[in-house]
């Protein structure tokens, strides 16, 4: 079974991550700190246009899925933010944007190692 902090590789497929994303912890959204967000909720509102936005950005050895997962995982362990946030979708991007250069240093990182080797 998918559980939360494992990639869509390590999960297998996308269903499993939104199950896994359905237990992690409640997310505030700013707009009504008082109701809790369903992180479903935002699976399905920000996932496929964030995955766009990281498509358009990668070189093919960088997963766009793995990098949506950090995103999301990036966005429960900082849930406490999300009270003072005063443009949520601006914020994901925000996060989404880190998220994107960290991966591609990662790769950047494989690829000189790799080739190092050889």
């Amino acid at each position: 079974a998918c559980r939360a902090g494992r990639s869509f590789r390590a999960c297998g497929d996308v269903a499993a991550s939104i199950a896994a994303m359905r237990r992690l912890p409640f997310i505030m959204r700013p707009a009504d700190p008082t109701t809790p967000a369903d992180p479903a909720a935002l699976w399905t509102e920000f996932a496929a246009p964030l995955r766009t936005f990281v498509r358009r950005r990668v070189p093919p050895d960088v997963d766009a899925d793995d990098v949506v997962q950090d995103v999301f995982l990036r966005i429960v362990r900082h849930q406490a933010q999300l009270t003072s946030v005063v443009d949520l979708e601006a914020w994901i991007y925000r996060v989404t944007r880190t998220a994107l250069s960290d991966a591609l240093r990662g790769a950047q990182r494989r690829r000189a190692r790799a080739s190092n080797v050889d």
